[in-house]
């Protein structure tokens, strides 16, 4: 087994960063339940997102942002299955993804434990490596996302494990099948996981593993082939529409799109080097296969392997990862560097040149320059997740709140619309696409102005609009449409996680205003007092 059945002594360094990871979850927990009013709320609107969707079709046996249509909103197909199965046994519950993402820490914390022990490093070099797992990669800004990210750090140090056994010793049938299983999961939760999944089968071809090689791919892209086919049959894209829209990428609804789709992964080579690129890549492809049995040796190697496995990867994400360097996105990365490099440092460096302390001195500060950097990026992110928490709770959380006393059952406008559609039943019409294909087609075609605004929402009957005004301004000018009114306008404090400190209400029907204004003027004194309110509805 690839894993070490050893027994967890009380001072073990697994016990030692459970109980570190407990307390400083427990810490973080209080201070947001404390500058909450004792509500707990995520650091994201995305996560309530998730959670809309698995109460949508845990409850009425519908994939969308809402209960009344398909929507493909959601792009970690298994978190929000994983929420759902939840849901329909215990009923919607906000508690459900912070569980979950304890949960997931720990097996993070475990996983690396056993591989570490499997390394023989001693526990001192143990308990330092999962501390800096815990508090660079981060794990508690993760956890309190609500999103699947943890998950996606266990799967992904799982499989990068799993995959250099079997191209250097080879895994036992157990072993193999758990493999498959983690193939399947891994794209279903991140979808750059297929990243890593290409490099692992163009090594599994080079190492004569071909039947391997071939089961682990069809076990990784069916089940994103079978979504897909689904999200097409119901009208919508192959890819969710979130992935759209962060990433560019073009629909894949036919023969065409395809063709499209490989011009959009060549668009990413800079311009006037695409020739000499692929020309570079067969001459590599040739190359590699020409020596192909002296690759095969060094991929025996099982350090050598887990080296070519973070590296490429690393490279792939940042060729095609247009999201930029955010912390919860490239986080697996980062944890899946700290574990390789530490056991490559402890292997090749600590143990070979211990009697020249000097030189080892000079390696070991040469390691630690980035991780000072991270650390100090991961500190701070640490520190704001109250008052991230307090920006959602004192933002889109009301948001929530006011649209489910006033407008359950009615058509709403939304540009952020995770908390509004959990806590409330609405007709959403989703100004920003995820949750509205036309609305994401025109963003993505470059046509989404005044007059593509007010068409939308007058064809879905929208009633009122809760947008960022900041969303909706071209060449200096506001898109919106001038025969929608504002009603009024809240704003908050020390922003550190909304796209906006200030959210707008407009009427989108004129005969809807006064309406409109007599529901924020009784919805005004159940808000934060934090929130600065002002607008129309103060004033009649």
């Amino acid at each position: 087994m690839l894993f070490m059945k050893k027994p967890i002594h009380f001072f073990d360094p697994l016990l030692v960063c459970v109980l570190l990871l407990l307390i400083i979850s427990g810490l973080i927990y209080f201070e947001i339940l404390i500058n909450n009013n004792y509500n707990f709320v995520y650091t994201l609107d995305d996560a309530y997102i998730h959670m809309a969707m698995a109460k949508n079709f845990a409850s009425a046996g519908v994939w969308g942002i809402t209960p009344f249509e398909f929507t493909s909103s959601s792009s970690s197909i298994i978190w929000t299955l994983m929420l759902s199965g939840f849901y329909f046994v215990i009923g919607p519950n906000q508690y459900v993804p912070i569980i979950l993402n304890f949960i997931f820490a720990l097996l993070v914390l475990d996983a690396s434990y056993r591989l570490l022990k499997a390394r023989n490093l001693n526990n001192p070099a143990i308990l330092l490596i999962l501390f800096l797992v815990i508090l660079i990669s981060p794990l508690p800004p993760l956890m309190f996302t609500g999103l699947e990210h943890v998950m996606h750090i266990w799967l992904s140090v799982l499989y990068l494990f799993f995959v250099s056994e079997e191209l250097s010793s080879g895994l036992k049938r157990n072993d193999l099948i758990v493999l498959a299983v983690i193939s399947a999961l891994m794209p279903l939760t991140r979808y750059e996981s297929l990243f890593l999944i290409f490099i692992t089968f163009l090594l599994f071809l080079i190492s004569g593993k071909y039947f391997r090689g071939i089961v682990l791919l069809l076990a990784s892209i069916m089940p994103v082939i079978i979504f897909g086919l689904i999200s097409v049959a119901k009208g919508w894209s192959f890819f969710p529409n979130s992935m759209l829209l962060k990433a560019g990428m073009p629909d894949i609804a036919s023969i065409p799109d395809l063709f499209k789709f490989v011009s959009f992964v060549g668009a990413f080579v800079p311009k006037g080097l695409q020739v000499l690129f692929f020309i570079v890549c067969i001459a590599l492809t040739i190359s590699i296969f020409y020596f192909r049995e002296r690759v095969k040796k060094l991929l025996c190697n099982r350090d050598i392997t887990l080296a070519i496995l973070l590296l490429s990867n690393i490279a792939l994400y940042s060729l095609y990862s247009r999201s930029g360097w955010t912390y919860r996105y490239q986080s697996f990365l980062i944890a899946l560097g700290i574990l390789v490099i530490s056991m490559f440092y402890y292997s090749y460096i600590f143990l070979n040149f211990k009697k020249r302390p000097l030189l080892n001195s000079v390696i070991t500060l040469i390691i630690l320059v980035p991780l000072l950097y991270f650390s100090r990026s991961s500190s701070k992110l640490i520190a704001a997740i109250p008052q991230s928490s307090s920006n959602i709770y004192e933002q889109q959380v009301q948001m929530g709140k006011f649209v489910s006393l006033f407008y359950n059952g009615r058509n709403v406008a939304l540009n952020d619309i995770g908390a509004v559609n959990y806590f409330s039943e609405i007709h959403c019409v989703d100004l920003w696409g995820l949750g509205n294909l036309e609305a994401s087609k025109m963003r993505r075609s470059g046509t989404f102005g005044e007059k593509e605004i007010y068409d939308l929402t007058a064809n879905n009957k929208a009633d009122i609009a809760i947008v960022y005004d900041s969303w909706f301004i071209e060449e200096g000018s506001s898109v919106l449409p001038p025969a929608w009114k504002k009603a009024g306008e809240w704003k908050i404090n020390n922003n550190i996680i909304a796209s906006d400190n200030r959210i707008s209400f407009y009427a989108v029907k004129p005969d809807e205003e006064p309406r409109l204004i007599e529901n924020l003027k009784r919805f005004s004194g159940l808000l934060p007092a934090t929130v600065v309110q002002t607008g129309k509805y103060l004033n009649n």
